[in-house]
């Protein structure tokens, strides 16, 4: 058995390989390293390593995907851990290939934000931290139709399909939730305009937005176009943005992951951000997305991580929350130069646009 760096004529055996183990393969493509805005920092980072057989045929393989975060106006590069798949009659080296990961050099940090509870475990041994995001594990969310939820949820726990009779729980659960002044205090005062491309007012409003001591991936518009590009042009990402004259004062972004399974049709924000007026603006955003999202036909929105602030904003409209029994977003600090300035004080409002929990979304 043989571990080597990836290379971007592996690609296709590497599709090949996670096809045979039940794994997507929309964000395995030379395009997203090579069209990576920050490229030519990570000259020196793989983008990955595989394993290979006696005969040479890939069989395991573990993917690097850069990121470039800021910090009180400094660059530090991380990699996000992405696509680990190991063939069965192979599984016993599966680890060999999460210690290159662990183990690289010329990275600032380590970050992977998918994890389940069992390998979680793995990554706390090597001394990972979950994100300092308050409550990542808990998932805000809105029902926006309500028989089409009460189907997807009864589907999920009693494994079984109703069909009009989901009305009546459904009228039940509406009028249990105006009793609770569910999805109240949200304002629609400002409408939202949504872009299918970042100009170069992204830039500005990117160099406007406060970031003291704040750790943040970038967000200029080459960042975010190499982000949610892809998933623009195939209706998973939709971004919403307000304006004031020719000025950006925020936006929120969406992305489609429905579970087909128990026909979920469900929307998940991604990213929202803030110049100005942060409450009124934050909450306007949110009330525009669920409009959106019902035009759409979408049962649920859903909220995962985000600071202190956001959360708040959302909490006052009374959603529902859900609990996961774990945590899944850790990271680990790999150099010097970052551990000499990362402090309890740094607050680091961690979202799905951390890591590549948006980069591979699918219908």
């Amino acid at each position: 058995m043989k571990i080597r760096e990836a290379t971007y004529k592996d690609l296709e055996d590497i599709k090949t390989l996670c096809i045979r183990n039940g794994l997507r393969v929309t964000k395995i493509n030379e395009e997203v390293w090579k069209n990576h805005p920050s490229i030519n920092d990570f000259v020196d980072v793989p983008i990955g390593w595989v394993l290979e057989n006696e005969s040479k045929k890939i069989v395991g393989v573990i993917l690097n995907l850069f990121m470039t975060y800021q910090l009180n106006g400094k660059n530090y590069k991380a990699s996000v851990v992405s696509t680990w798949a190991v063939d069965d009659n192979y599984r016993s080296d599966s680890m060999n290939l999460i210690f290159k990961w662990i183990y690289q050099k010329n990275v600032d940090l380590l970050v992977d934000n998918r994890r389940t509870e069992r390998s979680s475990k793995i990554l706390k041994s090597f001394k990972f931290k979950n994100v300092p995001t308050k409550d990542y594990e808990k998932i805000i969310y809105w029902v926006l139709d309500y028989p089409n939820f009460i189907k997807s949820a009864i589907k999920k726990k009693l494994k079984i399909q109703i069909g009009p009779i989901s009305i009546i729980p459904a009228i039940i659960l509406r009028f249990y939730d105006l009793a609770m002044n569910r999805n109240k205090n949200f304002y629609l005062n400002k409408k939202t305009i949504e872009v299918e491309s970042f100009d170069k007012k992204f830039d500005s409003f990117w160099d406007k937005l406060p970031k003291n001591n704040k750790f943040m991936a970038g967000r200029d518009s080459s960042s975010l176009e190499w982000h949610f590009g892809r998933g623009i042009k195939k209706k998973i990402i939709s971004v919403l943005t307000l304006s004031n004259e020719n000025n950006l004062n925020g936006y929120i972004v969406i992305m489609r992951s429905n579970n087909k399974e128990i026909g979920l049709k469900r929307m998940k924000i991604v990213d929202i951000q803030t110049s100005s007026n942060i409450e009124e603006d934050t909450n306007n955003l949110i009330a525009n997305a669920i409009v959106y999202a019902r035009k759409q036909g979408v049962h649920i929105l859903e909220l995962m991580g985000f600071g202190k602030n956001i959360r708040e904003q959302t909490l006052k409209t009374n959603p529902y929350v859900r609990t996961l029994s774990y945590s899944p977003f850790f990271y680990k600090i790999m150099s010097e130069k970052l551990k000499n300035v990362f402090s309890d004080e740094i607050e680091w409002d961690a979202t799905l646009f951390d890591g590549d929990g948006s980069l591979d979304a699918i219908d």
